[in-house]
């Protein structure tokens, strides 16, 4: 597994998004949904507002 695809499995595997292996060593959203992706992202985004406030603005 390339480092950077094991990055992307870990980050959606903490954020509650199983994925399985497929063919080629490529991981994918278990549920074959990338929606079951963005409403984790989503929600993940929700929990640090102060945070990306913070990213965005400008000094």
């Amino acid at each position: 597994m390339l480092f950077q695809t094991l990055i992307q499995f870990l980050f959606f595997e903490n954020l509650g998004v199983p994925c399985k292996l497929k063919r080629g060593g490529r991981y994918f959203i278990a549920s074959d949904k990338a929606q079951d992706a963005v409403d984790a992202l989503v929600k993940e985004v929700k929990n640090f507002p102060k945070y990306l406030l913070l990213l965005t603005s400008k000094v």
